[in-house]
């Protein structure tokens, strides 16, 4: 068998039944400045195919008109200057600086109603995440953090993190979640 029919064929068993997460991997930090609220409150599905399993909810404090959350360094490298992005489940944001160098990404708040012309992306609360590992199938380790549902999740139990692929969580501990890739 080729590894792409069994992964195709263990996405069909497991897509209906792993509960998504974000993880950002590589993160780089992203401050929104002119935030309208104290606190922000995202609730996405926990399986977008069968809404009657729940939410989750990620929620972030904005001090002084700014929000500081985590970006997967892989999108950020797609972005440009006035570019409107959208943080899932949360806002619309206007990029106005993007500093590699010190792994700083710098917005303006745009909007809070959906808008699917805007590229959408992941994100992490900078004030509240989980360190997360992930083992790949050729032994390198992905790097990066989670929301801070999964200190709660079952282990040995696959879960999606969105736009990243399969996972199976093996341990948690000191804040940190280890996991094997899948697919």
């Amino acid at each position: 068998f080729s590894v792409d029919w069994l992964y195709a064929k263990n996405k069909e068993l497991i897509d209906e039944e792993s509960y998504r997460y974000f993880y950002v991997e590589n993160p780089v930090i992203l401050i929104i400045e002119e935030v309208p609220e104290k606190t922000v409150k995202a609730k996405p599905l926990l399986l977008p195919s069968n809404p009657q399993e729940g939410t989750r909810t990620i929620k972030s404090s904005v001090e002084d008109g700014k929000l500081v959350v985590y970006l997967t360094l892989r999108d950020v490298k797609t972005f440009e200057i006035n570019q409107v992005i959208r943080l899932k489940d949360l806002m619309n944001i206007n990029i106005s600086r993007i500093d590699l160098d010190k792994n700083c990404v710098y917005a303006s708040f745009h909007s809070f109603s959906l808008n699917r012309e805007y590229s959408i992306v992941h994100w992490v609360p900078e004030e509240k995440h989980i360190s997360v590992s992930i083992l790949q199938p050729n032994g390198d380790i992905s790097k990066g953090f989670g929301e801070v549902s999964l200190a709660s999740i079952q282990m040995n139990k696959p879960i999606q993190f969105e736009r990243y692929g399969f996972v199976n969580p093996i341990k948690f501990e000191n804040n940190k979640l280890f996991c094997y890739f899948t697919h």
